[in-house]
């Protein structure tokens, strides 16, 4: 790893990582000002599925759309530019995803598109679009329960419009959709990509339709502790604990007074730990993905959690003047279905400037992935505190 993302390392360094990339992006035979940033599936360019979302739809003037996963927002503004006499409604749970939405809708001067930060669409009235646009989600529960509020949503004679790489699956989600809609068409294949069409022909359901998505209640036991978190689909390792974060709840020294930050937090069990653990002092629980926001809160909730608190954040963002006595994380590595290392180091360094002189950062990882020359860079002392054949907890003190 060490030589391969050493430049990328040092543009994050020089806080590139916030940065909001303009760039052009054709579509038919128009060009587009589409926005960029690291973290966001297609870095540095425009994740595939979006791109060929955007060439597939075709959409009546009059119509409402509702675009589920915006992403970069380039779907949104070729569905804003169709309707013109209609709007569009575009969503993401993602807020880094919101945010480059909201700038691609200004580049390309729209101005019948509301952009919205939404962990479900299960609080909208139904039966109010033409057409929802949705862009692949990860994990089959998302995306039956993605195609079940779009039918929901759906006028009867509206249209579905699912778009995915072929390396997420995408062609066997066809059937998935038949089963909710009882139809399905490819209308486009290209980058690797295609997009799927379904028509609700009827008001009533069809065939397989999924339940809303609600708070499951997860109980599980590491060492002496037994901790109860909430989770549903979509969020990381939703139906049981992953091995590496347990490794890291076993091995995370936390003192009573200590100031912690859980980076990354997903359902919140790090964050709850921390709570529980230092009890003269405060959490503080981040993550971009509104839906483990949500989840987090429910967490602390559910365990009675006086002392922590949960933000929306991208990275280190939402901390600006915060110090803290210890970092605990769960490194991600993956946007969309790809690899993607500019997150995980992200956190490396928002963690040194959050930390205060001789902070403690507590992170887990994939034994093969080498972090710790991008750690030695920033900390004065890296060393492990546990490994087996596929994790490793480092602690590196500032």
């Amino acid at each position: 790893m060490k030589g391969r993302y050493d430049s990328l390392f040092a543009r994050i360094r020089r806080s590139d990582y916030e940065r909001y990339e303009e760039i052009e992006v054709t579509v038919g035979e128009r060009a587009y000002r589409a926005v960029a940033k690291m973290g966001l599936p297609g870095w540095p360019g425009v994740d595939p599925a979006q791109q060929v979302l955007a060439e597939g739809i075709s959409l009546p003037a009059a119509a409402r759309v509702l675009v589920l996963g915006c992403g970069c927002g380039l779907a949104t503004v070729v569905a804003a530019q169709q309707v013109t006499g209609g709007s569009v409604l575009a969503v993401d749970h993602s807020s880094v995803a919101i945010e480059a939405a909201r700038r691609t809708a200004g580049l390309n001067g729209v101005q019948n598109v509301i952009v919205e930060l939404l962990a479900t669409t299960t609080g909208l009235p139904g039966a109010q679009f033409d057409a929802v646009l949705i862009d692949l989600p990860k994990g089959r529960g998302p995306v039956q329960h993605a195609l079940a509020e779009a039918r929901r949503l759906l006028k009867v004679g509206g249209a579905v419009y699912l778009a995915g790489a072929n390396t997420a699956g995408i062609k066997g989600y066809a059937r998935v959709l038949e089963d909710v809609f009882g139809s399905t068409e490819v209308v486009l294949y290209r980058h690797g990509a295609r997009v799927l069409r379904g028509v609700k022909a009827s008001p009533g359901p069809v065939g397989a339709e999924a339940a809303p998505l609600s708070w499951q209640e997860l109980r599980v036991k590491v060492g002496a502790r037994d901790y109860a978190v909430a989770t549903a689909p979509g969020i990381f390792s939703w139906q049981e604990l992953d091995a590496g974060t347990a490794a890291l709840l076993e091995t995370m020294p936390i003192r009573s007074g200590d100031r912690v930050l859980d980076l990354g937090c997903g359902n919140g069990i790090l964050g709850l730990a921390a709570a529980q653990r230092a009890k003269r002092g405060r959490v503080v629980l981040v993550d971009a993905d509104v839906r483990a926001v949500e989840a987090a809160r429910e967490t602390l909730r559910l365990n009675g959690v006086q002392n922590a608190e949960v933000r929306v954040s991208d990275v280190t963002s939402a901390l600006t003047g915060e110090v803290f006595d210890v970092v605990v994380t769960n490194l991600p590595f993956h946007a969309g279905v790809g690899a993607d290392f500019s997150v995980p180091l992200a956190f490396i360094v928002g963690s040194h400037r959050v930390l205060a002189p001789q902070g403690r950062l507590y992170l887990v990882a994939n034994r093969f992935i080498r972090y710790e020359p991008y750690l030695e860079e920033m900390f004065s002392s890296v060393q492990p505190l546990y490994e087996d054949n596929k994790f490793k907890v480092l602690e590196a003190i500032r």
